[in-house]
């Protein structure tokens, strides 16, 4: 199933999570299945889609990270390894501490990472997650 519909995001944080769900493309959670078994049944996946395993989940959450920005209790490693700029600003301050691993986003869609930097999206309109909040 995609791994959007299984993302509860906390109060305004909708579409900073739809930045990184951008950034994932098509993203699947096959749950109940370890890495171990989507490696063997890899014949039944569709080629170059991220596949995340439910059984390999954490309930960790790195403050500051995209993982802190979501209600759910079991969240992507991946995440946690996705820290939360107000602005560019802030960004690059930000990544002057980051580690190798270790992506910013900010609000409103600036990606840094070690040495290369992306704005924008093709599709500006509204993902899922944003136009569910505005329902609620």
């Amino acid at each position: 199933m995609p791994l959007w519909q299984q993302l509860t995001p906390k109060p305004g944080a909708a579409a900073i999570i739809e930045h990184v769900l951008s950034e994932l493309g098509d993203a699947q959670l096959a749950s109940g299945e370890s890495l171990a078994t989507l490696t063997e049944n890899q014949a039944n996946l569709s080629a170059g889609l991220k596949y995340f395993s439910q059984a390999a989940l954490t309930r960790d959450k790195q403050s500051g990270s995209v993982a802190a920005l979501l209600e759910d209790e079991w969240v992507p490693h991946q995440f946690n390894q996705i820290l939360v700029a107000e602005d560019a600003e802030n960004a690059l301050a930000m990544r002057q501490e980051a580690g190798e691993n270790q992506l910013i986003v900010t609000h409103d869609g600036q990606w840094f990472g070690p040495d290369w930097f992306r704005y924008g999206e093709q599709d500006t309109e509204q993902g899922v997650l944003q136009r569910a909040e505005q329902i609620e």
